[in-house]
């Protein structure tokens, strides 16, 4: 069913436009689809709607998406431009450029592409993802999570429902756009039900210099305590050297742990 904004002043209904769909199944959700490009036909101005859940879908919750511009075929595929905002359970995708595949329910995005996933936000360019599965990719994209405040940045990311593994990042816990430590790696492998990432083939950057490489690493991404890496110290000796301290957490049960405080001195590092 419809529900326009009869309620609205008429001046106001010029420029915006609501409906409100529910339907369950694949075909249905076509039909949905359908009544929605003929309403942005009729109007094409800012429009927004509600499709209920779909039968075998992980996400039980309805997608919500407004936008401004839509062409293409109400059967098959929509074409979705400016201000493009899609939401479904705990996943919000924003663009300005993307298309709408209405059999798989999948959404690819180009050009500017944030996409907000479990707390965490990517930023990037080439966006594929199925709002069923929650499957996809991103490209040449920057990342934030939620639980630690690590951030980084890749050249793709793929999404296997709550799980992702990045591929040729950096990571670092610094604040600043410019942190003064970072770790590149080859992939780093994300699970956000346990908090934890595993990265490989590591190299540890200090003020853009390369100074340790570790094969492997397990990152903690929550407050909570686990094992793994804990942000490693870096200072200048007083002679030109580099101190390095790279500590590692245990967490042997709830009221006993343990912390290594491995430490590396070079020296002469600045001449």
């Amino acid at each position: 069913m419809i529900f326009l904004s009869s309620f609205l002043p008429k001046k106001l209904l010029s420029t915006h436009l609501v409906y409100i769909l529910s339907w369950f199944t694949s075909s249905q959700r076509i039909r949905t689809i359908t009544l929605f490009f003929l309403v942005a036909l009729i109007s094409p101005v800012k429009v927004w709607g509600q499709i209920g859940r779909v039968n075998g879908s992980i996400i039980d919750e309805p997608i919500i998406l407004e936008t401004e511009q839509i062409t293409g075929r109400p059967d098959q595929i929509l074409h979705l431009r400016n201000h493009i905002d899609i939401t479904r359970g705990q996943i919000n995708l924003k663009s300005n450029e993307a298309t709408y595949h209405i059999t798989e329910n999948e959404v690819t995005a180009h050009g500017w592409v944030k996409l907000k996933r479990y707390g965490n936000i990517y930023t990037g360019e080439n966006l594929r993802f199925n709002l069923d599965t929650g499957r996809g990719s991103l490209t040449k994209l920057g990342y934030w999570f939620k639980l630690n405040g690590s951030h980084g940045n890749a050249e793709r990311i793929d999404f296997m429902n709550r799980k992702s593994k990045i591929t040729c990042s950096t990571y670092t816990t610094c604040k600043s756009i410019k942190p003064d430590w970072y770790i590149e790696s080859s992939t780093l492998d994300i699970d956000n039900d346990f908090g934890r990432g595993v990265a490989r083939n590591n190299t540890l950057y200090f003020k853009g210099v390369p100074i340790l490489f570790l094969p492997i690493l397990s990152l903690s991404l929550s407050n909570n305590p686990e094992s793994g890496a804990l942000p490693p110290v870096v200072a200048a000796t007083n002679r030109g050297g580099l101190e390095l301290n790279l500590p590692y957490y245990f967490n042997i049960a709830p009221n006993i742990d343990l912390t290594l405080y491995p430490n590396v001195i070079l020296t002469e590092v600045f001449s």
